[in-house]
């Protein structure tokens, strides 16, 4: 599971294995290795991981399937004014999942 999702982080940023380990300022055969699930990651490696993709740790290990951290979701429901529904930032979870699928469901039903 996790070397499936390192694998397709990778793809997503458009990074190489070479250009992955120099962001996390490890080796190229470490980044391989996870890849080919040879090689476990410690627990600092996906602390290093999760900051590097602005993801959960959660995510990496395949406890959650959605990769979104809390930052990403807000910043989804930017186009909303914080003054209007007050205080963004201190809604749950899963008060934030439910406003961004009200807003997906909006540009659906309103798309021109």
């Amino acid at each position: 599971m996790f070397s499936q999702k390192i694998k397709q982080l990778r793809k997503e940023n458009n990074l190489t294995q070479s250009e992955l380990a120099d962001k996390l300022n490890c080796s190229l055969s470490k980044i391989g290795m996870w890849e080919t699930n040879k090689r476990e990651p410690t627990k600092d490696d996906l602390i290093m991981l999760a900051n590097a993709f602005d993801i959960s740790v959660d995510y990496l290990l395949g406890l959650d399937d959605k990769n979104q951290t809390k930052n990403k979701r807000l910043q989804n429901i930017d186009s909303i004014s914080a003054h209007r529904i007050g205080k963004i930032e201190k809604l749950s979870d899963e008060a934030l999942d439910q406003l961004d699928d009200y807003i997906k469901y909006l540009e659906l039903k309103y798309k021109k």
